[in-house]
């Protein structure tokens, strides 16, 4: 969503209680109630910057432009970052899926999951009691975030007979577990998971897309022939519903 101030006012949904029912005709309707909790949140800036000369700008219009790429790619990937992991406790910071209070922890260990009859070794047993466990809260998930190392981890896991469990390398195989799609992406700590139903858990607002901006007049820009170019966006991430999403170790202690 755009964002039109430097904070953003939103409420976070704290209980909901769901009495809808079969009514009579005649009868008085049941009356449900959501709880909710004013938050704000600030809308924080992550840019940079790099010097390049005035003849590169002025000769080398394709490289000038493959910078431009570069400093916008720097800053989405930072963006990236700190939507999964930033904990949102200094300025700067955005308040990530991953922060505290954002989401609500697994609480499998080893003992409970091999209780249950399961591998608390198993990947895929822990990821599918996460999957229950949102459906069962009414919050049926549409997305699975691991780190590269784990999914590739689970993408790798062969059958007895040699068979890859996820398919087959040489098909065009979607990145799923359990048919729920999967990101994978450095931004999350290796050895974590995250589960939920992202349609309903979280906004991001954008006060600025990426923007380039190019000053002569920076420092000593104009005596040493240098031209500054800096990349910056403006957002914030609001997390509206804590319990749509679940996460936590991968392997429970």
């Amino acid at each position: 969503l755009p964002a039109t101030s430097n904070a953003i006012d939103y409420v976070r949904e704290t209980q909901f209680t769901n009495a809808a029912a079969e009514t009579p005709e005649g009868t008085a309707k049941p009356q449900s109630s959501i709880t909710f909790k004013q938050e704000q949140t600030r809308v924080e800036s992550i840019a940079h910057f790099i010097r390049i000369t005035t003849q590169l700008a002025q000769d080398n219009a394709a490289l000038a432009a493959y910078i431009d790429l570069r400093m916008i790619y720097g800053v989405d990937l930072k963006v990236e970052n700190q939507l999964f992991s930033g904990l949102g406790s200094a300025q700067g910071q955005l308040s990530g899926l991953l922060a505290v209070n954002n989401f609500v922890p697994h609480t499998y260990t080893a003992a409970s999951l091999t209780a249950m009859g399961l591998s608390a070794t198993n990947r895929f047993d822990l990821i599918g009691r996460i999957i229950a466990d949102c459906a069962l809260s009414d919050y049926p998930p549409d997305l699975i975030i691991l780190n590269p190392s784990d999914w590739w981890m689970l993408r790798m896991v062969k059958d007895a007979t040699g068979r890859y469990l996820l398919g087959d390398p040489g098909s065009m195989v979607p990145p799923t577990v359990f048919g729920i799609y999967v990101v994978a992406s450095n931004a999350m700590p290796a050895g974590k998971v995250w589960v939920g139903m992202l349609s309903q858990v979280a906004t991001l607002h954008e006060r600025t897309g990426v923007i380039i901006s190019m000053s002569e007049s920076d420092a000593d820009n104009f005596t040493s022939g240098l031209i500054t170019l800096r990349a910056e966006k403006r957002c914030a991430l609001v997390v509206e519903k804590p319990a749509a999403a679940r996460a936590g170790d991968l392997l429970p202690a």
